[in-house]
């Protein structure tokens, strides 16, 4: 119900969701590749625990993911993971999510995904070597401009999304009449 609610609102002028590429079957600039079924089977207990995004690698948490689908990546075609989420807006008073908004507009939108993984083998093709590795726990997803994964970017976000001014940088909240019934979830 919930991934079903965020969807609705994806393209609100008040949610500034966006699309990313969380993973893709390929090694990264560490020199590993994560298998994703791992992924996926770390991800869905990350959801269920809020789906934390930090900022940059900080502690500071300022979007949520709250759903992801595999998907081929946009660039290689080779497989991968893209993630749903929205940037948090505010009260104008948290000067840290305008920022986030205004980092993520100017490229700080691209995905980290840290955690512990298990090495599961080296592994050698025509064109380098590398560290097969399984995903044990899903310890910290982050925004930044300089993914590991070189194709963990941005697909898409809600340009839409407007910030409106009077002094401070909220996003202004439209009303969403919701029908709520136990047999459908309609948004109007």
């Amino acid at each position: 119900a919930y991934k079903g609610a965020w969807r609705a609102c994806m393209t609100l002028p008040s949610s500034f969701s966006f699309k990313t590429m969380a993973t893709v079957e390929d090694v990264d600039s560490d020199g590993e590749l994560i298998t994703l079924d791992t992924v996926i089977q770390n991800l869905n207990s990350y959801l269920r625990e809020g789906g934390k995004v930090q900022q940059a690698h900080s502690n500071y948490q300022i979007a949520t993911i709250w759903d992801y689908e595999m998907t081929p990546c946009p660039t290689t075609g080779k497989p991968g993971v893209a993630v749903y989420g929205n940037v948090f807006g505010g009260r104008g008073d948290n000067i840290e999510y305008a920022r986030a908004r205004e980092d993520f507009i100017k490229g700080q939108n691209s995905l980290s995904v840290g955690g512990d993984a298990s090495v599961e083998g080296y592994e050698c093709t025509d064109e380098q070597c590398y560290v097969r590795r399984n995903m044990q726990e899903l310890m910290e997803i982050s925004l930044c401009e300089v993914p590991a994964n070189p194709y963990a970017k941005l697909i898409w976000y809600n340009d839409k999304a407007v910030v409106k001014s009077k002094g401070d940088n909220t996003l202004k909240v439209e009303s969403v009449d919701v029908h709520r019934s136990y047999n459908e979830c309609s948004y109007e």
